[in-house]
């Protein structure tokens, strides 16, 4: 599949669920870089039996990949965001689960912190760009996609690198850093006022060697893993912004740890 074919079948989703001038705008941002991830995962060659993703919003990858599973499940967030598409899942066969993971994972009254799914009922899952918006302790969740998934499952994921280029370059200049604590002002009374975990920024980035380890430490088996350098599909950029941009891509060829993006494939043993 071409990044033209996948941007146009993206486009057609987009038009059923009557979002081209509004949500969909996420995509157009990020179709770049969700194109390489599955190409860095080889999904448009791979059978992958039951499926369930967590958390796809506007990457269309259930409509993508809908041809290459036996099934195919979605757990999403209760965002109204996510709404449009929820009228678009049943035509095509995807049952979708809405529930507030904040609620289930970060409450501190529910013993439970369950995944409302069985028992070794997936044999792929998929979690991409998700995990760093958890403003909750992610041991328990991702014990739970070992509980859920079969023997020798394949478990795709995704999260932006806390060691990249572009990170430590901020972290040296201060790039971003009043803003993002600008959003905790912003955000501060959303849980109160809308009855949603706020999931709307990054609560915890991870280095490869912190991903890497939450995960065998709950029994996975790192199958593989690997960096991503991309960027947002912005147009209208600065002189000094491309040229920090291919800055920062030669840089991540020549050291492939600075790129943005986490990459890991891992195997329920």
């Amino acid at each position: 599949m071409t990044l033209e074919q996948f941007n146009e079948i993206a486009k057609s989703i987009a038009a059923e669920a009557n979002v081209l001038g509004s949500h969909h705008n996420y995509f157009l941002l990020h179709s770049t870089r969700l194109y390489k991830t599955h190409k860095w995962f080889d999904t448009f060659n791979r059978k992958f039996g039951k499926t369930l993703e967590i958390g796809p919003l506007y990457s269309y990858s259930p409509f993508i990949l809908k041809n290459n599973v036996e099934s195919y499940e979605i757990l999403e967030g209760d965002e109204p965001g996510v709404y449009p598409l929820l009228k678009i899942y049943p035509k095509y066969n995807i049952p979708v689960n809405i529930i507030d993971l904040g609620l289930v994972f970060g409450n501190p009254l529910n013993s439970e912190r369950k995944l409302p799914y069985k028992d070794e009922q997936f044999d792929t899952i998929i979690c991409w760009e998700t995990i760093e918006h958890f403003n909750f302790n992610p041991v328990p969740f991702i014990r739970e996609l070992y509980r859920i998934s079969k023997p020798g499952a394949s478990i795709l994921l995704t999260v932006p690198n806390r060691a990249s280029a572009d990170s430590l370059y901020n972290l040296i200049t201060g790039r971003g850093q009043i803003e993002h604590i600008e959003e905790f002002f912003k955000y501060a009374n959303y849980e109160i006022e809308t009855h949603h975990t706020c999931f709307a920024f990054h609560w915890h980035e991870y280095t490869m060697r912190e991903f890497k380890h939450l995960l065998t430490k709950c029994d996975f088996m790192i199958k593989k893993s690997g960096y991503l350098m991309g960027f947002q599909d912005k147009h209208q950029l600065s002189f000094l912004r491309r040229l920090f941009r291919w800055c920062l891509k030669v840089g991540s060829i020549i050291a492939p740890s600075l790129g943005n993006h986490i990459c890991v494939e891992c195997i329920k043993q």
